[in-house]
């Protein structure tokens, strides 16, 4: 009776088929491979699947630079937000010590404006107020008899007299 070979192994020789049962697999006759020993090896043995060469292990690659550049971007957020509440905190202080400034000059300009309304507004201030504009008109007479020299001679005929 003859042996009826099924398509998918015609061409391979009989060494190769004890080879393929021994070890699942032969490079013998452009090579094969049983079909128990790909379901093997893709459910038990994924290194292979995961060599840097392999489509699979350049996805793990590439994934695991993604989570890399991630993490080093998370750290730089952390690092700037933290040095961003630092300046606020800096700024809340500044803003706080500014703002007791202003108050207290505030206080200072008010407590002036009193004592000044208070002065300005009595008739004494009014009367000193008076006098002065007197003596600033009589001090420029003055200087203007110096420039002209007779401020020595009238001041020669008050001694004598």
């Amino acid at each position: 009776m003859a042996i009826i070979y099924p398509n998918h192994i015609r061409g391979i020789t009989s060494g190769a088929l004890a080879q393929i049962k021994r070890h699942g697999h032969t490079t013998a006759s452009g090579g094969f491979w049983s079909k128990n020993f790909i379901t093997h090896k893709a459910v038990n043995d994924l290194k292979p699947l995961l060599l840097k060469t392999e489509p699979t292990g350049k996805f793990m690659d590439a994934l695991e630079q993604t989570v890399k550049t991630v993490e080093e971007l998370q750290e730089a957020v952390m690092k700037a937000t933290r040095a961003l509440v630092a300046s606020a905190e800096t700024s809340h202080k500044e803003v706080a010590s500014a703002s007791g400034k202003i108050r207290d000059q505030t206080d200072k300009l008010a407590s002036a404006m009193k004592k000044f309304s208070d002065v300005a507004g009595t008739k004494q201030f009014a009367e000193a107020a008076e006098t002065t504009k007197n003596l600033v008109d009589a001090l420029e007479r003055l200087a203007r008899l110096q420039e002209r020299g007779l401020l020595e001679k009238i001041m020669q005929a008050i001694q004598k007299s």
